[in-house]
């Protein structure tokens, strides 16, 4: 898991090859950004450059977001990862008599 403040704007990543890049660069490696709302937010604009990126597999219970301040117009972003879930067990009950 990486925690970035990149100043990378994934808002706009299609007017700048850079910002591709980098997000690319993340991807070819196994790591997948978590956060897809903008992260900073101002009376004019509006950016996403903070991520959280984690390398965990697809199926995995993941939550991620913005918390909601009034304090700053950064944002924190937060990452939950669920535990694997464990298979249901199946209890066999076998009862055992002395044969005579």
């Amino acid at each position: 898991m990486i925690g970035t403040d990149q100043n990378f704007n994934y808002l706009v990543i299609e007017r700048h090859g850079n910002i591709r890049d980098m997000l690319y660069l993340f991807i070819t490696n196994g790591f997948i950004p978590t956060i897809t709302k903008a992260t900073t937010i101002c009376h004019s604009k509006s950016t996403l450059i903070d991520n959280i990126y984690t390398k965990f597999k697809p199926n995995k219970d993941i939550s991620s977001g913005n918390l909601t301040v009034d304090m700053s117009d950064d944002l924190p972003v937060f990452v939950l990862l669920g535990k694997p879930t464990q298979s249901k067990r199946i209890r066999k009950v076998i009862t055992y008599r002395p044969i005579d």
